[in-house]
């Protein structure tokens, strides 16, 4: 990419222009888009992010040959044309960021609970359920896999499964292709038991085995869930940062009720539950929480 291929901005009137093109962003243009994501993602747009809508979606608006956001807005509005574009606005502003073993601790309480609880639950042929709620390109729930399968490496031979859902399409595609994709790590501390889920310190090969524990699907939190039985684990990690609090709300009931006694739920770094023994939650480490009642 050249200098000249980058549009400089600038503000007039609430307007944004770009020389290169003359695509129009209003700021009545930006919060139709906000609240679109709002209503359809839970995701909250605020006034601070109105260059970011603008930079991921103006590729895609002068490839359907637009002169406005105002004329994105209407296919937006179009019910002909809504699911596609609606697709398209999830993948461009979701970020959907996320790495193998990304916050390893939470990985190292799932390796606890596997050999204190859960491993022996497994041997017994009992059903364990794990999720992934917001995987992303799906690192955490092979992740999942990979710590499970450390502890125990006939875990796939039973009756374990661990869900991975997410409401971007193009990161579940990316994520059913990921079979033998090789991670590189630039720190060595990950390890699990006395072999770990590494094939060296440094890297990770995601098996066909991993892979195969792991059930990819579409899904939105924020719409009516599915007759889900109840998890041992749930991670639902870096999600509810970009939700309103109304919404973590009652995110935080639904996990919990979708939980096992004595299951964990793990968050995000930034997030915590808050008057989490009202939930039936009780603090177990870092950003994890145990389901006690």
């Amino acid at each position: 990419m050249t200098r000249s291929d980058i549009p400089r901005l600038h503000e007039l009137s609430g307007e944004i222009h770009s020389r290169k093109a003359r695509v129009t962003f209003t700021q009545s243009d930006f919060h139709r888009i906000a609240e679109i994501m709002e209503r359809h993602t839970g995701v909250v747009l605020r006034n601070s992010g109105k260059f970011l809508v603008y930079a991921r979606l103006i590729k895609h608006i002068r490839t359907l040959g637009l002169r406005s956001f105002s004329e994105y807005c209407a296919l937006l509005s179009d019910k002909t044309t809504f699911e596609r574009e609606r697709d398209t606005l999830i993948a461009a502003l979701t970020t959907g960021f996320t790495a193998l073993y990304r916050e390893p601790h939470h990985f190292e309480y799932l390796e606890a609970l596997m050999r204190n609880t859960l491993g022996a639950r497994i041997k017994a042929g009992k059903e364990v359920r794990l999720w992934s709620a917001g995987c992303s390109s799906g690192e955490e729930p092979l992740s999942m896999a990979l710590t499970l399968l450390a502890c125990d490496a006939e875990t796939h031979l039973y009756d374990v499964k661990i869900l991975a859902t997410d409401i971007n399409h193009r990161k579940l595609e990316v994520a059913r292709s990921i079979l033998h994709k090789r991670f590189d790590f630039s720190r060595n501390s990950l390890q699990f038991g006395n072999s770990g889920p590494l094939t060296d310190q440094k890297r990770a090969v995601i098996s066909e085995t991993a892979h195969r524990l792991v059930d990819f699907r579409y899904m939105n939190l924020i719409d009516a869930w599915p007759g889900f039985r109840p998890f041992d684990v749930i991670f639902c990690r870096n999600v509810a940062i970009y939700f309103h609090h109304k919404t973590n709300a009652t995110l935080w009931q639904r996990l919990s009720r979708a939980l096992r006694i004595g299951g964990l739920l793990c968050v995000g770094h930034a997030e915590h539950i808050p008057e989490c023994r009202t939930l039936g939650l009780e603090p177990c480490g870092i950003t994890s929480y145990r389901k006690v009642a």
